[in-house]
Formats: structure tokens, C-alpha cells, sequence
């Protein structure tokens, strides 16, 4: 059992088991991950303070056949469920090596994540549209394999 299994207590300290590498520099992040022909998106930030977001144009993701799109709850984070797809192995690779776009994989957030991909949608429309149009290509060879098992834990995380 490793000092992230182990049961926690209310009142107890988190061990941090990455503040050194955080604190050396050494901690890798995804802006740290290199890739070819990459699609890099830039955080655009609202020119209204306080401003609330009211709605999110999902028509972007409808066109990825057998992804399943979860509205965030409060955030700029989406979640994609790509479990249903016939994938060589992990989303968050696939989606790096065949759309050139960098994601998060979900199983980099615990079991439950795994066979989704946390994409940043704070970027602007062209680019969130190159994102999309580069995954719906790379998915497009995929068959979904069926519906996803149900997932009440990786649809929660909220980033």
C-alpha cells in the first residue's frame, strides 16, 4: 500500500509526495510534454470581471461520434468520455499522438478517470475548433465499441 492508498483521517496532514519536485522544478506539467505539430491553446480571460458564465456552445463537441461530453460544473474543463471507442490504448496518449492535441488523461486523476481526457476550454473559438476538428479526425477510425460503463466518479471531477 502506497501513502496515497492509505485510508486518511479528518484533522490528519496530506503527505505531499511531489513538493519536491514541485519545488526543484523538476515536477512535469503538460505545458512540459513536447509534441510534434502540437495545437497549443492560450487561457483567454474574460474582459468582464466577475462575469458568469450562462451557457457553453456544446455544437463543437456533438461532432465527435462515440465521445461523450459532460458539461463542467462551474469551470473550464471539460471532461470527454472516450471509453466507448475502440482505442489502442490510453485516451490521453491517443488523442496526443494521432490529433497532435495535449490533454489530460483521466487515469492520471485516479482508476475512475480512465478511457477520459480533461480538455482546457479556455481558448479561443478558432482554436477550440482546430482542437475539436484535430480529435474528431483521430477518432474517426475508432468504432465505438459499445455504450461506456456508467461513471458517476469521473463525471464529478471538477478539475
Amino acid at each position: 500500500m502506497t501513502v496515497l492508498e492509505k485510508p486518511r483521517r479528518i484533522g490528519t496532514p496530506t503527505p505531499l509526495v511531489d513538493g519536491f519536485d514541485k519545488v526543484t522544478g523538476r515536477a512535469k506539467y503538460t505545458a512540459d510534454l513536447p509534441a510534434a505539430g502540437a495545437l497549443v491553446g492560450r487561457i483567454l480571460r474574460s474582459p468582464i470581471p466577475h462575469g458568469v458564465i450562462r451557457g457553453i456552445d456544446t455544437s463543437e463537441a456533438e461532432r465527435l461520434p462515440g465521445v461523450i461530453y459532460r458539461p463542467p460544473d462551474g469551470t473550464y474543463l471539460a471532461w470527454l468520455d472516450l471509453r466507448a471507442l475502440d482505442l489502442p490504448g490510453p485516451a490521453g496518449e491517443f488523442v496526443k499522438e494521432r490529433a497532435g492535441v495535449i490533454v489530460n488523461d483521466g487515469a492520471a486523476f485516479g482508476e475512475p478517470g480512465a478511457g477520459f481526457i480533461r480538455l482546457n476550454l479556455a481558448t479561443a473559438r478558432p482554436i477550440l475548433t482546430e482542437i475539436v476538428d484535430r480529435i474528431a479526425g483521430a477518432v474517426a477510425g475508432c468504432a465505438p465499441s459499445g455504450p461506456p460503463a456508467p461513471s458517476a466518479t469521473a463525471a464529478g471531477h471538477a478539475g
